[in-house]
Formats: structure tokens, sequence, C-alpha cells
């Protein structure tokens, strides 16, 4: 006895294949990243979404972040291929604190609050004010990353209350820190 097998039609078909698509996803950041060893919980996945979300929580992956320098690099690479915008390290010759940072697409500059001394105004501005970043990723010398929720934009502008000790806001004027912002 033989079965008759009717083949879906496209639209099932490219449903079918979608679904594969998302199914093949989930499964690859399921795996722990290139097999190093972070503990049985942290996989790319977990890394993606605290790399994605705006305000992430995962303190179980910042203790593993702050004792793995190969995690951290991970993070990094990870964050450069999500970011919309890159701000490399500044030329070698440049020293001491920075008043801004600009690259293709964005500046940065940094302004003392006339109300508290104590404070500065972080304040990010974008040639395409339609955009609304989610977050800013700063990191400095080792990989080890400091990063900020951004808040709604106001007439293209974002703009960060800090105190002036912040490690956001020395990491951001280091010449040497490489800034990554979410678009």
């Amino acid at each position: 006895m033989s079965e008759r097998f009717e083949l879906p039609d496209d639209d099932t078909l490219a449903v079918a294949e979608r679904a594969f698509d998302v199914l093949a996803t989930e499964a690859a950041l399921a795996v722990s990243i290139d097999g190093m060893e972070f503990g049985e919980h942290i996989t790319l996945r977990r890394l993606y979404v605290y790399v994605t979300e705006a305000r992430p929580r995962d303190p179980d992956l910042e203790t593993a972040l702050r004792e793995s320098s190969a995690l951290r690099a991970e993070l990094r690479r990870l964050t450069e291929k999500i970011a919309c915008y890159h701000i490399p390290e500044l030329a070698a010759a440049a020293a001491g604190g920075v008043a801004q940072r600009v690259a293709p697409g964005c500046r940065i500059r940094f302004e003392e609050s006339r109300a508290e001394p104590a404070q500065t105004y972080i304040i990010i501005s974008l040639d395409d004010p339609g955009r609304h970043p989610r977050w800013l990723a700063v990191f400095v010398g080792d990989n080890t990353c400091r990063r900020v929720a951004l808040p709604e934009p106001h007439a293209g502008l974002i703009q960060i209350l800090v105190e002036n000790d912040s490690e956001v806001l020395a990491a951001l004027r280091d010449p040497g820190s490489e800034i990554f912002i979410d678009g």
C-alpha cells in the first residue's frame, strides 16, 4: 500500500522556512560561547540579551564578566556587531580628558551643570534625529564595559546628567576608550 503525500503550497513552504530559521538561530544562541567555560548558564543567548536590552540586570553574568577577560572580549565583539554608531579611541597624541567625542553620524559632548557644579551633562546628538538609541556602551583598555540606558531624545538631543566622578563619564572622556551606541 502506498500513501499519497501532498506537497505544501509556496506560502506554507515560506512559513516553514522562516520557522526553521528561527529555531536554528535559537539553537545556535543557546550554546556556550566558543566552548569557553563561564559557568553552565552563560550562553551566547544570555550575552545577546544583555547587550540588546536597554536596562539589563544580570548579576551572575556581570560577575562572570568581571572575572573573565575572554567573556569581556566576546561582549565587546557582540556589542560592536549590534551597534549602529562607533566612536573609536582617539589618536595616541591626545592626552587627558576630552570635551567631546565625534564620529560619522554622532557627537557626544560634555557640559558642566550650571545648577550643580558636581554634575555634568552628557549630550548626544545624532545626524538622524528620528532615531532613538536605547543604550550606550563604553569599553576601556581591558574590555571593561560601562553601559548606560538612554532616555528619549528631545529636540534631537539625548541628555544624561551624571556625577562628575561617575565611571561612565570618566570612560567617555578617556581618549583610549571606544564608544558604541545602539541605533
